[in-house]
């Protein structure tokens, strides 16, 4: 110390700054770093669901293809069109077999395996009314119509599925991207009238509200769990004005602060 203060004052300046700007070379090195951390667990995060995600779309697409050409087989009254779409029939029908092999392992908790098992048990049930609707029509021709209706019946609420599952999957995923929805958007992209929606979800014993207020409890509690993003990003994303809304709307959910529901599952 006594060294450093008999130099003269220019030397001591370019000291300070050469220490001054390590320091600054340091911090900005740690910043870095971890932005690069949080990134890559970000990433580790969304890697998986994103993965089921795009592999459910995939099926969906499989199955909505094979549905329409079930339903052109069933409206036709050539019979020769059932030999005509036996091969793209067995190709769609392996690589849905296919995608439904990589998709079971990584379902996860009670609610996507209550799903699951559903949407399985309708493939089943679609299955049998697919080839009942095939061969029936030249087996019998008078019960045509009558299995006709029975057939699209059958095949539409396996495409559609209930509203309020469609309404719960739409708001999950614009809540991720940070957008949330309310009524009249959610109608608009399920190409449906603002009314005709609330009467759907009425008929299900569900309310807009509800399925919105799920949605954010399931992001909630995934950014909290399994994330280091900031309670303040956490609440804009979740599409709360202020913290405070977010404070009371995990009093509301978990009976406790974000910070300590965060800290609750370490």
């Amino acid at each position: 110390m006594g060294n450093f203060i008999k130099l003269n004052i220019g030397t001591r300046l370019a000291a300070g700054f050469a220490l001054t700007l390590m320091m600054t070379v340091i911090i900005a090195t740690v910043g870095v770093w971890r932005l690069n951390q949080v990134a890559q667990e970000t990433q580790i995060i969304l890697a998986e669901p994103l993965a089921k995600e795009r592999m459910i779309a995939e099926w969906y697409t499989q199955i909505f293809a094979a549905v329409r050409r079930t339903a052109a087989i069933v409206k036709s009254s050539d019979g020769s069109l059932t030999a005509y779409f036996k091969e793209d029939a067995a190709a769609t029908g392996k690589l849905s077999a296919d995608l439904v092999k990589k998709i079971e392992p990584l379902i996860s908790g009670d609610e996507e395996t209550a799903l699951f098992k559903s949407v399985m048990e309708h493939r089943a049930a679609y299955s049998k009314a697919r080839d009942g609707a095939i061969t029936l029509p030249t087996a019998d021709a008078a019960l045509h119509v009558m299995h006709q209706e029975y057939a699209q019946s059958r095949l539409d609420d396996l495409v559609k599925g209930s509203i309020a599952a469609r309404v719960a999957r739409l708001l999950a995923q614009q809540l991720t991207l940070g957008i949330n929805l309310d009524l009249s958007e959610a109608a608009d992209t399920l190409q449906i009238s603002k009314r005709g929606l609330q009467k759907a979800l009425e008929r299900e014993a569900v309310s807009f509200i509800q399925l919105q207020e799920e949605a954010r409890l399931k992001l909630a509690h995934n950014l909290l769990r399994n994330s280091t993003r900031s309670l303040k990003y956490i609440s804009a994303t979740l599409g709360f004005r202020d913290q405070s809304s977010f404070h009371k709307a995990s009093m509301r959910w978990f009976g406790m602060p974000p910070s300590q529901y965060r800290n609750h599952g370490a």
